[in-house]
């Protein structure tokens, strides 16, 4: 093969008339020359451009006799643009890459690539140096990685600032661990898990909270100084709560071992499905948002219409197929209060025809919308914090009261049997175990007492309390059972027979309780 004619090739290279188009073909050509010398393959003659002009940009980055040093950025510039570039062409990728190790290594692939195709490299680093730099620059969280990533076990990570140990969550009980992460390190952390969700704002002194998403089953807490403080510490604080959904809902036949039994799961079944209005309610960490969003995954028919309403969304009831279509009629909205705050959004959601509304959680004034929304026809799912069905009337009044509405309390608590015919508790119980402790009817609201008339449908009862030992330790154990008081009401079947409840399956939910009062009668006897 003849020897490239560097002085002819130099000449042609700078006559200024010749198009800045031609001389990047004719460089990318002596690279690819160069590049394949001694290689007598056919293939090797045809290059593959895109590849080429790439390496080329690289290589002029490598070789520091070249004047032009301006591709070369900061870190942190570099970081800034690859994350732009994954949010806006790679969406899908980018948002679940905190899902898994698997998700995680597909977004590794596309920054090396855009790399590559970009030429961008870091002064005085290698090509090598500079992927390994900026993939960890995005994806590395430090220690928390294992927990993140590896450890399915875990429900919450608990970083509670340098001076301490990270506690960690699983099947509700704490646990500490050996680790310890000082607060630069854990600021670097955090403001990396900004940059990597969609929803977050930059952590500054005048924005020292916020709230985000990683991937689709993780919600971060993040709280730093001057609002954080630790003892013993005046200079950075970083707190944070990384809660981990599990990355399926909960099939059935878990559900029925862990938080329900047969008779509880088919009446929710029901309700669901045949446009009844639900309330869930219960402490934190309870499980209200796993169990509701796995009951509404296992049971909405794929055809109904809904929207789903959240600042951090944690259902992700939209279903695909292996091809990643959308395979159900879901729509999902995450609320920017300085977009649109709940209450426009619920309003909002009154003029796409949705015949479900899910709110992941009601905390005040939007209840106000809810009700509204609930009474003139929409199924409404709401999650709210609350102690027991006594409580009920009270918590919705505070809510409602938020913005200083003037409507009489009777009227509010008249709207409840209406808004939320039917409502549900859960409880986290000693052993870290959680449990659908009662599902009840909101019936009517009896103005000359104050109170709202209810129907118990099913209470779980605590039968005994105990340590056992294991492996050295002990373990607190609980044993309880369901009863079911009583059956719907006439009323409440009147309504889903409205919304096509058939004869048959109101027969089968009346069977599963026959067979619980049966199986009690043998107990007791």
């Amino acid at each position: 093969m003849e020897a490239i004619n560097k002085e002819k090739v130099k000449e042609i290279l700078n006559d200024k008339n010749l198009p800045s188009e031609a001389k990047e073909l004719i460089e990318v050509l002596i690279y690819s020359k160069a590049s394949t010398h001694g290689n007598n393959s056919r293939s090797s003659a045809i290059p593959d451009f895109h590849n080429l002009i790439a390496r080329k940009k690289i290589d002029k980055i490598n070789n520091v006799s070249i004047e032009d040093k301006n591709i070369s950025q900061e870190i942190s510039d570099i970081s800034l643009k690859v994350g732009k570039h994954l949010r806006e062409e790679y969406t899908t990728a980018f948002s679940n890459m905190s899902n898994s190790q698997s998700e995680k290594q597909v977004v590794a692939k596309l920054i090396e690539e855009y790399l590559m195709q970009e030429g961008l490299c870091i002064n005085g680093y290698s090509v090598e140096e500079t992927v390994k730099t900026i993939q960890d620059e995005v994806l590395d969280y430090g220690q928390f990685n294992e927990l993140i990533y590896e450890r399915d076990d875990i429900e919450e990570i608990r970083y509670n600032g340098g001076n301490s140990t990270i506690k960690i969550v699983s099947k509700g009980i704490q646990y500490n661990t050996d680790i310890k992460i000082p607060a630069d390190k854990a600021f670097i952390i955090a403001e990396r898990m900004c940059r990597n969700s969609k929803n977050a704002k930059p952590l500054r002194k005048d924005n020292p909270k916020t709230i985000i998403n990683l991937g689709s089953n993780i919600r971060v807490t993040i709280i730093t100084d001057p609002i954080a403080r630790e003892n013993n510490n005046d200079k950075r604080v970083v707190q944070m709560t990384i809660r981990k959904q599990a990355r399926k809902p909960f099939s059935k036949d878990f559900l029925l071992k862990q938080t329900i039994n047969n008779y509880g799961y088919e009446l929710f079944n029901m309700f669901i499905r045949h446009g009844m209005s639900i309330g869930g309610y219960g402490e934190t960490d309870c499980g209200k948002t796993g169990t509701m969003r796995s009951m509404l995954h296992n049971c909405l028919p794929d055809d109904l219409r809904g929207i789903t309403i959240a600042e951090v969304d944690e259902f992700n009831l939209q279903k695909t197929d292996e091809y990643g279509n959308v395979i159900n009629n879901i729509l999902m909205w995450e609320i920017n209060p300085e977009l649109m705050d709940f209450q426009e959004a619920i309003r909002t959601t009154l003029t796409m025809t949705p015949r479900l509304i899910v709110l992941q959680e009601m905390k005040g004034a939007e209840i106000i919308d809810v009700f509204d929304a609930a009474i003139t026809g929409h199924q409404v799912v709401v999650l709210f914090h609350n102690e027991s069905l006594e409580t009920l009337g009270d918590r919705c009044l505070d809510m409602y009261k938020q913005k200083g509405s003037d409507i009489s309390d009777h009227i509010i608590l008249g709207k409840i049997p209406h808004a939320m015919p039917i409502v549900y508790k859960m409880a986290q119980l000693g052993d870290g175990s959680r449990k659908i402790v009662e599902i009840a009817e909101v019936l009517n609201y009896k103005k000359e007492t104050g109170l709202l008339e209810t129907n118990i449908l099913l209470k779980y009862h605590i039968d005994k309390n105990y340590y056992i030992e294991q492996d050295g330790k002990k373990i607190f154990k609980v044993e309880g059972h369901y009863e079911a008081p009583n059956f719907i009401s006439e009323k409440t079947i009147e309504k889903m027979k409205m919304k096509k409840l058939t004869d048959q399956e109101l027969a089968y939910v009346k069977n599963l309780r026959e067979q619980m009062l049966e199986e009690s009668e043998k107990q007791s006897a």
